[in-house]
């Protein structure tokens, strides 16, 4: 492959890639808590090609989507009124768990189920602690009949009494999480620490997606445009290729 078919191939895989991460983030521009993924590229050169050699020097301007960056910073905060809607204001994850599985997320759509447990749609259980920040008994059942409130600071109170707190966790490097779905995030133990202070739970409100559906169709018309340019300069350099390899068997 010659260089300039090297770098525009490159471009156009790598606007393939881009345009299937904008139009994922468009299709999740309503999923609550969503967290926009960005586009990262890495120069991306194979191991069996030469340090220095030309074929290394056309690969080097080979854009490559190494991976994609996920977007953190928080969305805006809108009252829904389901009584176990939360949102988290500041940095911080819930943690959920369903089975041996445990995952962070900022989705916080609860309900308080029959069995006393506090778990969201997908059947995830939202992981509560005890006052003092220690593990909860397993047995710990809230009562189904009752209203739960949870205060600002996280504190589950039920009638009136103190029960339980809600788990916020920190990723100590949030670009270690791995993305499992549109809404949650898998963990090393290592990242994570339990955090008390720096943040404030809203009770009834939830939280929205951190992407903007307007830029996002202007970004992926740029792209497909983009990716147009790039076929038809493809195209241009077969056709002059194969124009000077004619003028040069007439030779």
């Amino acid at each position: 492959m010659d260089f300039v078919t090297t770098v525009i191939a490159g471009g156009l895989r790598s606007r393939a890639e881009s345009l299937d991460l904008a139009a994922n983030n468009i299709a999740n521009a309503n999923t609550s808590a969503y967290k926009a993924d960005r586009e990262q590229y890495r120069v991306f050169v194979p191991e069996w090609v030469t340090p220095g050699s030309s074929e290394y020097e056309a690969w080097a301007k080979a854009p490559d989507l190494g991976k994609s960056h996920v977007n953190f910073t928080q969305g805006s905060l809108d009252r829904s009124g389901g009584p176990l809607d939360l949102a988290l204001e500041g940095n911080g994850f819930f943690t959920v768990e369903k089975g041996s599985g445990k995952f962070l997320t900022r989705a916080g759509s609860f309900q308080l189920e029959n069995d006393g447990q506090i778990r969201n749609r997908d059947g995830f259980k939202l992981k509560l602690l005890r006052l003092d920040g220690g593990p909860i008994d397993p047995a710990f059942r809230l009562n189904p009949q009752q209203q739960v409130t949870i205060r600002k600071d996280g504190v589950v109170i039920q009638n009136g009494v103190e029960l339980a707190r809600v788990s916020i966790s920190e990723a100590l490097d949030t670009q270690a999480l791995n993305r499992e779905g549109n809404s949650y995030f898998s963990f090393d133990t290592s990242n994570i620490r339990d955090k008390r202070t720096g943040f404030t739970l809203h009770q009834g409100m939830l939280e929205r997606s951190n992407y903007d559906p307007i830029s996002g169709s202007v970004q992926l018309i740029n792209i497909s445009r983009q990716f147009e340019m790039l076929q038809k300069a493809l195209q241009l350099h077969s056709d002059m290729g194969r124009r000077v390899g004619e003028e040069i068997g007439k030779v």
